[in-house]
Parts: C-alpha cells; structure tokens; sequence
C-alpha cells in the first residue's frame, strides 16, 4: 500500500476532460473530491498564445490518481503534436490508479474519442463507467475514490506541520471584496506548494486583474514562506536600472558600499521567500537580473505581474483570461452565476447600496459584461456609473465605450482612472513597428488570421507581421484563438475600439480599408468552388467566422460604388447566407445594389435571383416571386443555363403549392437537365433534392429514383447539406410509404448530418419528419415537444416554414394536440419552445436510438457522410 505526503497531507487527483462540453460534470468531480477532504487538480485554459501542453503535464507529475471524463468531443492536436491534449494526458498517467467516465448517449463523438475509449477499455481500467448526468457522475466518482482509497492508499497517521511564519514585508490592503478567479487561485496556489515553478509570470492584458489575482494567492499561501511574502510595486518605475533599487527598498535590505545587486542578493541567498513583482512590464529589460536572482537565491520563489513575459529560462507563464460572462440572454439564475455579473453588481452596491440584481435588469446587466468581454477594470468603471445611467441606458451609451468608462477610484493608478489611459499606457510602451502593426489591425472585426493580418498590412508598411504579431500577443494586446480551423487571433473588444480610433486618424487609413476590403473580396470568390464541394463545412465555417470582416468589406464596396463586385460576391454568398440563416443580410444587400446604377445583364440577372430566393425563403412571395421571375428572364435572354436552373428551384415550389404539379416538375425536369448538360454536379444535386422535397410537400408520388439517386449524386460529391438533405427526402418518402423503422434510420443520419455541418434551417424541418413519425408511432409527447421546438427554432432565424409544408405541420399539430389534450399538448409545446437547437436534435436522436430494435448504431456514430442508405440497401 502506497503511502502519500503533500504539504497540506491530501491526496491530487488530477481530472481530464474537454473543457467547454463537460463544464459542469467537471464541477461536480471537483465537488465529490473535496467531498473526500482530497485536492482536485484540473487544468483550464482560455486561448492562449501556445499550445499549453507544458501546464498540464506539470500538474499530472504532481498527482497521484487519474480521473478520466469522455463524452463526444476528442480536443485540438495542437501544432508539432501527433494526438490532442485529452489523449496525450491519458497516455502520461501512466501506471497511476485511473477512474474512466464515459458519458452517454452520444450521437456525435467523434471517431478519434471512440478510438481511444475501446484502448482504454482493451487496457483493463481500475474503473470503466457510463454515466448519463452530472448527479450520476457525482456519486459513482465519490464512490470508487472511497474505495480505492481504502484499497490503496494509507494517509499517515500524523504529519510535522510547521508553525505558520508572519511575513516580513505587508502585502497592500485590499478594501474591495475578491471575486471569482476560482480556478485560477487553485492553479496558481498548487503551484507555489509544490515549487515546481520557482519564476511563474502572470500575464494578461491591462486591466484584467493581473495584480489582484497575484495578491490573493500570496494572501492565501503565507504560511509557505518562513521569511515571508515582498511585494514589490514597479508601475511607477520608468528604467530598468532602478528594478533592484526598488528592490532592495521594498523589503528594507540594510547594508552600504556594496553593488545594488550584490546586495539584494547576499540578503536573500539564505531566505525562504516570495518575491511578487508587480508591472513589470516596463521593466523587462531588467530580466537578467531576475534571472540572477533566481541563480543565486535557491529558496526564492519570483511571481511578476506583467503585461509581457520576461524570456527568463526557467520562466513560467501563466496568462489570466477575464471574467467569465452569461453567453446570452436568459433567466436571471443563468446570468448571475457570472463572474463578471457578480463584480458588477458588488462595485455598483459599492456606490448605490440599493441596487440588486433582478428579472427586469438582469439581461441588460449581461449584456453590458459581454460588451466589456468581462474584463475586470472595464467592469468596475461601468459599475461606478449606476448612480446616474440604468443598465438599459448604460448599455445602449457603450457603443462609444472608452468615453463612457471614466472616473476610477481616486487611490487607483493614474493608468486605471479610465479605461483608454490604461489601454494608452500599453500602447505607449510599444516598439515603432508594433504601434503601426497595431493600429492597422483596428480594420478588422471579429478576428483575423495570419494570413489576413500580412495581406492588408504589408499594403502600406514593410514589417515582418508574424514577428512583431508575436510580439504583440507577448504583450497581451492580441490574443490567440484556439478555435478549429485556421488559427485566427483577436483583440477584447476595448482594446479593438482603441486600435480603430488610432487607425481613423491614421494618415493610410483609406489605404487600410481598401486592402482589407480587397482581401476579403477575394476570399469570398475563393469560396465560390469549395462551398459546393466536399470542402462545404470548413469553408462555412470559415465565412462565419469571418462574416463580421466580410460585411465591413462588403459595405466598403457598396460605399465606393462598386455595385457589380457586390452583386458578383452575393451570388457566391447566397449558399452561405442560406445554411447560415443569413437571409435578411444578403437581401438588404441585393437591394442596395439593385437600387444602386444599372448592371451588366449577368449581374443583374444575379442580384434579382439573389433578392428573389431571399425573400422566397422568408415567404414573402409578393417581393420575392416578381425578382425571381425577372432575373430567369434575363438569364434566359443570355442564356445562362446555370442560371435559369437555379431560378427554377424556387419557382416550382411555386407552381406546385397552386396546384400546378405538372408545370413544376417540367421546371425540376428542366433544371436536372441544364446542370446535368453543362457537367455541373453539385447543380444536379440540389435540382434533385428540390424535386423531391416539392414531391413530398405536395403529395405528388414521382417514384423513390430521384430520391435514390440524389442520395448517391450527393455521397459521391461529398457535399454535407446535399447529402443531409437527400437523407431527409428519402426518409420521408419512406416514411410516407410506410417503411417507419428505415425512415427513422435514414432521418437520423440525415439529421447528424445537417447538424455537423451547422444547416439549422435544414436540420428544423428534419426534426419535423421526425416529429411526423412520432406521431405515426402514438409518440404524442415527443411529437409535440418537437414542434415546438422548430416552430420556435424557425422564428428565432428569421426563417419561416414554407405554405407548402406549413399546411402539413398544421395537420400534424392539431392531431397531436387532439391526441394529447389541450394542458398536456401545451405543457409538452412550451417545454419545446424552451429547448436549444443542440437539445432538440439530442431529443429526436435519442427518441429514435430508443424505438429501434436492436438499437441503431447510427446513434453512436459522430456525423459523417456514410450514411443509412448504405445499411438499407
């Protein structure tokens, strides 16, 4: 039996998991180790400027029981890496005692997850358990850590604890309560007891709470140090050389006739101390005697607060993100859990002891934090106003927010009595080359890549934009995104109005714009091709991430009167604003151009079917169906069989919700066929799966071919919407003609897939098909519950259901309700309407994983393009 000591006598157990997904199982372990008087160790991280591997291969080294909780998703390979974090913090437990969770269902994880949960389960875990909720897995961790406890390890039966040790040097009396920082206080403090670090830096951007944080965790760890804690204040400090005098007078080191430096360091070769630095950010040069520090002084632990890291060998960074904000609008038990909601509401009690947090103030509240991307200083100033603006007025006054965010305490630093001064004293300390790389990022909205940041850059300045980009994350004024993808860096949204208001009064400014709107010009023409290809996803990812960029770069255009690269750019982008529920955007834009000086026929002809299919989408036929028609006149007048094609889709829809069924499947017919003539694929996809939806919407039996073969076109193509919808279509169709149970499985598929390619329009009227077989099935509550949830999705995207299909969701509402009754009906409706996107289709998918016998394996299967139809044929 193993016997364990740790300074505080309690046994680590370290906890892996993705970290955004499994949030709230995490809590609940760190709940039930507590529980056991053990200490959690879990590493969490926000974006950071590198991959963090270095953080939590550390903390695994110091623990000595492995928690595993796997759900759906397998994490980031960060660069130079051949697996993702979670795996590689598996593989390097090692031969430690190891607890696996594995949470069900899970409809969409991911085939590199399922991978290395059937090598976990083939190596014999300790513990191999499924779970379905947080509670759940809150009791089975309590459980068989009480038993492996008892089985192996023996705690000793009395341990030396040293008498705690008052500190030589007062740290500064905090007058405000501390608020949040949680995860970071226990981070932070496992580091100063298990010395693994002895120079740890805490980095972040100005006023995010950099020296707070380090005063709380010296605060809470004084008993570490036998000769105390030295709190060091360097803001003021303007030269390097008075580093070590400052120094020497903060801790009162007596002695004359000696270098400063030999000084300071004969004081503390023999101490057991904490050094705290604080601001040292213009003070880096004076890294080498830090470093010297450290050499000398083997018991000296250095914690710096800095806005940039200090390049010391042994340094480790530790960057602090802000606070946590509410995510969106919501009940006030959702948003006051924020940590950010809390600062504000203690600082505004501080000025206005009446204030508090209630329904009709909440949201706005919450806004106000995520406008200020939860950032400490920006917070406490906005807070400080509530004696004079409601939160309603104070949220709408922060679209000019630097000049709302004044009027600090008055005992605060001069840099921290408004926001801007605190963004200004980091500008101030940047290089020539970093200020100009700076301000012209201002041009950009949203984040921006390498790539982007070099294009529109090197258009009026000669700088190596990856160098001094770098530099620029050291310093906290860009931070990296750790999102899928192409890595894209960004600024806190203060920090951006800063860099904006440099660039407006910036003499290239023009040319800055210009540049930026050029490249994304040209990346939405790069997206023409790979939206209609196996590439789909990916590149309607990255159109979204850039979408607030590309509507600056858009209204550039149209501002400079360049009407035909709008219009050539909204017939790429018709696709995108389509899956994306992007509908009234790209319509406003169309108009703008149409209203704007004549066109080429083409482009016309474009715009008025970008316009039409727009507004046929939103149902508003009366604007829609005139511009559709309009633009297949023209197309046909130059023929632009591509064109005329895609103005048919809609247009049958039409025809055949006026009873005109054989002039709407001439329209399909003929569309199939020009695609099919000009070689165009993807075309003779759409056509197809426009054809048959009509069918099905209008009851008109055309035969299971163009089902069949629309599902085939679309697998071949690679093109996840075509193929999701082709599933869709031909769950339907089988479900119509009573083959329930292959519906189902083809609806599922049809409905991951959608899903994993993010088409929310198209996943709400798979959720409908599904709905409808519920009711098939006697399922009443479920079916209800669903059409809840669409009705509710469709109007939140500003989308609405087409009259062709709203008749037939109609009837099956009203037969659910007469099934149901008018109370349950209501109760099962409104549970639906309060349902997200991600709970809806969890809800559908589970429904039809639990009715199949045997149960379906496609409930298991992350979203793919290998779909039902294999298994069926």
């Amino acid at each position: 039996m193993e016997t364990i000591r740790t300074p505080d006598q309690r046994l680590r157990v370290f906890v892996s998991s993705t970290l955004e997904e499994l949030a709230q199982e995490r809590i609940a372990v760190r709940q039930a180790i507590e529980t056991l008087h053990l200490s959690p160790v879990l590493f969490e991280l926000g974006a950071r400027p590198h991959p963090p591997q270095q953080l939590y291969r550390a903390y695994l080294e110091q623990s000595e029981i492995f928690i595993g909780i796997y759900w759906q998703r397998y994490g980031w390979v960060a660069p130079g890496m051949e697996m993702s974090g979670l795996e590689d913090e598996y593989r390097l437990a090692g031969d430690r005692p190891k607890l696996v969770y594995v949470k069900d269902p899970a409809p969409g994880r991911e085939d590199l997850l399922t991978a290395l949960l059937d090598d976990i389960r083939n190596e014999g875990q300790l513990s191999y358990r499924h779970f379905e909720t947080r509670e759940e897995l809150q009791a089975l961790v309590e459980d068989d850590l009480s038993l492996l406890l008892s089985e192996h390890f023996r705690i000793p039966e009395a341990a030396e604890v040293k008498e705690p040790r008052a500190p030589l040097t007062k740290l500064p009396r905090t007058t405000d309560s501390f608020i949040g920082r949680r995860r970071e206080l226990h981070e932070l403090s496992h580091l100063l007891i298990e010395r693994s670090h002895r120079m740890i830096t805490i980095t972040g951007p100005g006023g995010v709470g950099k020296t707070r944080l380090a005063l709380e965790v010296a605060a809470q760890n004084l008993d570490l140090y036998e000769s105390g804690v030295g709190f060091v204040p360097l803001a003021t400090v303007t030269g390097a050389e008075l580093v070590i005098p400052s120094i020497i007078k903060a801790l009162n080191v007596q002695g004359t006739g000696a270098e400063p430096l030999d000084l300071l360091l004969e004081h503390l070769r023999e101490r057991n101390m904490l050094l705290l630095l604080d601001n040292f950010e213009q003070v880096t040069f004076a890294s080498p005697e830090i470093a010297a520090i450290l050499e000398a002084s083997p018991e000296v632990t250095i914690m710096v607060t800095s806005r940039a890291i200090l390049h010391i060998r042994s340094e480790f960074e530790y960057p602090i993100e802000p606070l946590n904000v509410p995510e969106g609008p919501g009940e006030i038990g959702s948003i006051e859990v924020s940590e950010a909601v809390q600062l504000f509401v203690e600082r505004a009690q501080a000025v206005e002891p009446s204030f508090t947090l209630t329904a009709a103030n909440a949201g706005a509240v919450g806004a106000i934090c995520r406008r200020l991307d939860g950032l400490p200083l920006a917070v406490e100033l906005a807070a400080a106003r509530i004696r004079l603006l409601t939160p309603d007025a104070m949220l709408e006054r922060l679209e000019t927010s630097l000049q709302l965010l004044t009027g600090g305490p008055r005992d605060s630093p001069e840099r921290h009595q408004t926001l801007r001064a605190a963004i200004e004293w980091s500008f101030g300390l940047l290089g020539e080359e970093e200020k100009t790389l700076f301000t012209r990022l201002g041009a950009f909205r949203g984040g921006w890549t390498l790539e982007a940041a070099e294009d529109v850059c090197h258009a009026t300045a000669d700088l190596d934009v990856l160098d001094v980009m770098t530099s620029l994350l050291e310093k906290n004024l860009i931070k990296y995104d750790e999102a899928r993808g192409e890595p894209r860096f960004s600024m806190l949204q203060t920090v951006l109005e800063y860099a904006t208001s440099r660039l407006e009064n910036d003499p290239n400014v023009d040319l800055v714009r210009k540049a930026h709107a050029d490249f994304y010009m040209r990346l939405i023409a790069a997206s023409h091709k790979g939206l209609r290809s196996a590439s789909q996803v990916a590149w309607i990812a990255r159109l979204e991430r850039d979408n607030e960029n590309l509507r600056i770069a858009l209204r550039w255009c149209l501002d400079h009167e360049e009407y035909e690269r709008v219009a050539d750019a909204g017939w790429t982008l018709w696709l995108f604003w389509w899956l994306n529920a992007h509908l009234q955007e790209g319509r406003d834009l169309m108009k703008e151009v149409l209203d704007g000086p004549d066109l080429p026929d083409l482009l016309k002809a474009r715009a008025l079917a970008v316009f039409g299919v727009s507004a046929f989408w939103q149902t508003d036929y009366a604007v829609g169906l005139p511009a559709l028609g309009q633009a297949l006149e023209i197309m046909r007048d130059i023929d632009d069989r591509a064109g005329v094609a895609l103005c048919q889709l809609p247009l049958g829809f039409v025809e055949a919700a006026a009873g005109n069924a054989e002039a709407a499947e001439e329209r399909y017919r003929e569309s199939i066929r020009f695609f099919k003539e000009s070689g165009d694929e993807w075309g003779a996809a759409i056509s197809m799966n426009a054809y048959a939806w009509m069918s099905l919407g209008a009851d008109i039996d055309i035969g299971s071919e163009i089902f069949e073969e629309a599902v085939a076109l679309s697998k071949r193509l690679g093109t996840t919407f075509e193929y999701g919808m082709a599933l869709r279509d031909l769950g339907g169709y089988r479900a119509r003609h009573g083959s329930l149970a292959e519906a189902k499985i083809l609806l599922a598929d049809a409905l991951r897939t959608l899903w994993h390619g993010s088409a929310r329009g198209g996943s709400s009227y798979t959720v409908d098909a599904i709905a409808e077989v519920a009711t098939e099935e006697g399922a009443s509550t479920v079916a209800a519950t669903l059409f809840g949830a669409t009705d509710a999705i469709r109007k939140a995207i500003g989308s609405a259901i087409i009259p062709m299909f709203e008749g037939r969701f109609q009837r099956y509402v009203e037969r659910v309700k007469a099934e149901l009754g008018e109370d349950e009906f209501s109760k099962a409706w409104a549970t639906g309407r309060e349902l997200t996107m991600d709970e809806t289709v969890e809800l559908a998918l589970e429904w039809i994983a639990g009715t199949l016998e045997p149960p379906s394996q496609a409930a298991a299967r992350p979203p793919s393009n290998e779909g039902a139809s294999d298994r069926l044929r």
